[in-house]
């Protein structure tokens, strides 16, 4: 009974293991005589010193990446320092491989403005850090609007040129197409009936 002193979490934290997992073992049989029930409690006792060693299980090692001497390209990598990359500093512009970031094209500008502003003294060194992406799409969208309404502008003038222009100021035909008036009209100016018609001939056979 002395020996039954450990908790499920003592006893899980020795083992490595959840206290979950300690009593899906106690469930199905596992650790059977390493444990007893006190007022419903479970006390268990201290694993024995001839326990094999548990391998740390690691990605790297985990069994479904292999098959015989053939390893998954999937695999994960054997420390974690492989999944962090050194960072590249002072690298010559040219050399820089701005395709292997993302959205490199966005880096690659947003760093071309504060080299220019820098060249220009436009900014101190300590204000181009403001000189960010958003920024740069900023200027970006205000490009492409100011396109897109010149763009606009062209269309809607040429629309008009196809349209009949009502408004155009009236112009007096010339001498050549200006038709006599012809008929009775009643002139408002002087507030009486003219006649335009030509007059007929008079023939001298009729004055008897």
């Amino acid at each position: 009974m002395d020996n039954f002193k450990l908790t499920a979490s003592e006893y899980a934290k020795i083992l490595g293991i959840t206290t979950s997992a300690v009593r899906k073992k106690r469930l199905a049989g596992k650790i059977e005589g390493e444990y007893i029930k006190k007022d419903s409690k479970y006390f268990y006792a201290s694993p024995s010193a001839s326990r094999p060693n548990k391998d740390e299980f690691t990605p790297y090692k985990n069994p479904k990446f292999t098959l015989g001497d053939r390893v998954s390209v999937f695999r994960p990598k054997k420390h974690p320092s492989y999944y962090y990359r050194k960072k590249n500093r002072d690298v010559p512009y040219d050399e820089t491989r701005y395709e292997n970031a993302p959205n490199g094209h966005q880096l690659q500008l947003t760093n071309d403005l504060r080299q220019k502003a820098r060249i220009d003294s436009k900014l101190k060194a300590s204000e181009l850090e403001y000189i960010t992406d958003d920024l740069v799409l900023e200027v970006k969208r205000k490009i492409a609007k100011e396109k897109a309404d010149k763009v606009k502008r062209l269309q809607e003038g040429q629309r008009r040129s196809l349209l009949p222009d009502y408004t155009r100021t009236y112009r007096e035909p010339s001498a050549g197409y200006n038709l006599p008036m012809t008929g009775r009209w009643y002139n408002h100016a002087t507030q009486k009936m003219e006649d335009y018609s030509p007059k007929k001939k008079k023939y001298k056979y009729y004055d008897i």
